[in-house]
């Protein structure tokens, strides 16, 4: 081992502590606050709050009672309602590209650096297979990331590189495994251990835990779903000056 790797690791888990963020889009996340007062609209569920934000509701699903955020408890079959935020998006790093090339009658693959970059959400939102559900854009949005599918992290195939410290040369995307859960994955049922979520299973069967390591999935867990999508660094970062002049 070189001795500039001890260094490369430290610069590496700072810069993993404090990630990029960026918002984009939208998605229910908090805990109706009491004082706010709702009122139905033309759509089926949404609601409109007495603070000018949009809510959804939600059948509490669990074993006997949750705790939100702001200490707020709720029993299993009860109805809550979850405002509308805007949706936090942590910036990660270059997505490569595999090229085969013939060496000396051998074939080598080699792996290209692109300008694209891995951004997931910085929270876990829903239940696996559910998130995309309740994600909505707005007009601000419109032609941030041109071409640009958000897509839950369970489908991604080197899903476990994610939370290795150091990745692979195939996907060098900063391992964001410590995601607290919202208030609205909570309420639908994701398994929350120290207020961080077990994140969606990998392709292997097992799942992340809240440490980053594999583990088998514990009984009666459900676990958490974490949305990303690749964009353009560029792309990424007029966004994230978008976010800071608001």
């Amino acid at each position: 081992m070189s001795f500039i790797d001890p260094i490369v690791k430290a610069v590496t888990f700072f810069k993993f502590l404090r990630p990029k963020t960026f918002v984009y889009g939208s998605f229910p996340q908090s805990i109706k606050s009491p004082s706010v007062t709702l009122k139905e609209t033309q759509y089926s569920g949404l609601f409109e709050g007495s603070d000018g934000a949009m809510y959804v509701s939600r059948t509490v699903h669990c074993k006997k009672y949750v705790v939100f955020s702001d200490g707020q408890k709720a029993a299993d079959g009860e109805t809550a309602y979850f405002r509308y935020e805007p949706l936090v998006w942590e910036m990660g790093g270059h997505m490569f590209s595999r090229e085969k090339k013939k060496k000396g009658g051998i074939e080598v693959t080699k792996h290209k650096k692109s300008d694209y970059i891995y951004c997931t959400s910085k929270h876990v939102l829903a239940p696996a297979g559910k998130a995309l559900e309740s994600l909505s854009y707005g007009d601000e949005d419109e032609g941030a990331f041109p071409g640009s599918n958000q897509r839950p992290v369970d489908t991604v195939g080197y899903y476990s590189e994610a939370y290795r410290l150091t990745p692979g040369v195939w996907a060098r995307e900063k391992g964001h495994s410590s995601k607290k859960a919202t208030d609205f994955a909570i309420a639908c049922g994701v398994s929350v251990k120290g207020r961080k979520a077990y994140h969606t299973p990998m392709l292997n069967g097992l799942c992340a835990a809240p440490s980053g390591k594999s583990i088998s999935k514990p009984a009666k867990v459900t676990a958490g779903e974490v949305l990303w999508f690749s964009a353009k660094k560029e792309d990424a970062l007029k966004q994230r000056e978008k976010t800071l002049k608001k």
